[in-house]
């Protein structure tokens, strides 16, 4: 599918990403998608429990709770609330921002070990 000038949308995807990068998507866009940036509230639209996120954390985020989430991203990217909806493109950025993170702390930490 493809939109104008915009990047073509795959609609079927096969997608693994952590807990962390789950949470950290809900809250990137959590005025733009109905859960308010909170992984319960995404859980409990979707038919989980509420605390299906405990399990989340620990054992793994499966398939079918990426493919409800590239939904929700793909709609909200159609009405042009979002710009990128792309689950792999949303990895490397997250990707890079904790890369970013973790390098910013360590120069801190040498800084100060001097």
């Amino acid at each position: 599918m493809l939109l104008s000038d915009q990047q073509p949308i795959d609609l079927n995807i096969k997608f693994k990403g952590s807990y962390e990068l789950l949470c950290w998507i809900l809250k990137k866009y959590k005025n733009e998608l109905p859960y308010n940036g909170y992984i319960g509230h995404f859980a409990t639209a979707n038919n989980y429990y509420f605390t299906c996120s405990k399990e989340w954390k620990r054992y793994g985020v499966n398939y079918k709770v990426w493919n409800l989430l590239h939904k929700d991203l793909t709609i909200a990217y159609l009405m042009n609330k979002i710009e990128i909806a792309n689950l792999n493109e949303l990895q490397k950025i997250y990707n890079n921002n904790i890369n970013n993170i973790k390098l910013h702390d360590s120069i801190n930490s040498t800084k100060h070990q001097r």
